[in-house]
């Protein structure tokens, strides 16, 4: 069962849903509220910008690893990764 809006017109409560993701539960909630959902837009998009920075900052970290012959040869110790080898 979900939560749809409560009298406060500041909250909005989710609860998980199976079929739907964060953003598309928290769009369907907001529809009915234009200025709502233009700021809660933009601040999903950020959401998802930030979702994604983990993997990208680990591509990096590996890639620079991989530049050097060195960390290359560290990384293959047990328990010594990507991001401890540059140090």
């Amino acid at each position: 069962m979900f939560t749809e809006r409560t009298s406060s017109p500041f909250v909005i409560k989710l609860c998980s849903a199976k079929r739907q993701t964060f953003s598309e539960r928290v769009r369907e909630l907001t529809a009915d509220l234009r200025r709502v959902a233009v700021i809660l837009d933009v601040l999903l998009q950020a959401h998802a910008a930030m979702l994604m920075l983990p993997h990208r900052l680990k591509r990096m970290v590996m890639e620079i690893a991989r530049e050097r012959a060195i960390c290359r040869r560290i990384i293959t110790g047990p328990g010594v990764g990507a991001v401890s080898a540059p140090n």
